[in-house]
Parts: C-alpha cells; sequence; structure tokens
C-alpha cells in the first residue's frame, strides 16, 4: 500500500497589509514624526535627570556607569531607558562621551 503524501494549503498572504490610499499615508507618516518627537523628549529628560544624579551623588568622581544607573532607577518616577533612543546603557554612555559630558573608560567590568 503507498501511503499518499499530505499536502497542506495555506492562504496567500499579501506583503500589502493596508491599502495605501494617500490620507493613509499622511496620517502614517504625521504619527512617525509625533513618536519621533516623543522619543527626542523622552531622551533628553532621561540624559538630563541620570546626569543630574550622577553630579549630585558623584560629582566628579570616577564611577561605574551600571552602577549610577542603579541608584538612577532606584526612583520610581524615573523616565525610563526603553522609552528613549539609546537601546543599552552602553550606548548611552558612549552618547555621553562624545558629547563631551563624561570622560568614558572601558574597563573589563563595563564603562566607568
Amino acid at each position: 500500500m503507498n501511503a499518499t503524501p499530505r499536502c497542506h494549503a495555506y492562504p496567500v498572504v499579501s506583503s500589502v497589509s493596508h491599502p495605501q490610499y494617500p490620507s493613509s499615508l499622511s496620517l502614517v507618516r504625521s504619527l512617525a514624526r509625533s513618536l519621533a518627537r516623543f522619543v527626542d523628549k523622552f531622551s533628553q529628560d532621561f540624559e538630563e535627570a541620570f546626569l543630574d544624579q550622577l553630579k549630585r551623588t558623584k560629582g566628579s568622581k570616577r564611577v561605574s556607569a551600571n552602577h549610577i544607573y542603579n541608584e538612577f532607577i532606584a526612583d520610581k518616577e524615573h523616565v525610563h531607558m526603553n522609552a528613549t533612543k539609546w537601546r543599552t546603557l552602553t550606548e548611552f554612555v558612549h552618547h555621553l562621551g562624545q558629547t563631551g559630558h563624561c570622560i568614558v573608560d572601558e574597563t573589563p567590568k563595563g564603562c566607568a
């Protein structure tokens, strides 16, 4: 007895899931600009609050970025990093170094 191969049919899914009407595209572009403004505002707020925490607690001393970040997030009202343009603490600390806010050292334990 020969086994008949089983076939499965799947619906074809179009790569365009929404009509590309000019009004829809305009709305999407408008929402994207609004989102960019929100991310920029959260990024600015996060940077200012983080630098304030750093200056208040450590002054000009060399300190682990992770240590400052842990102190920073202990405040339940802090701006969350995931609402900013930086994906990681390392990326954020490198930004602080590039903009001249901090002197950044790479150590085996991370940025300081």
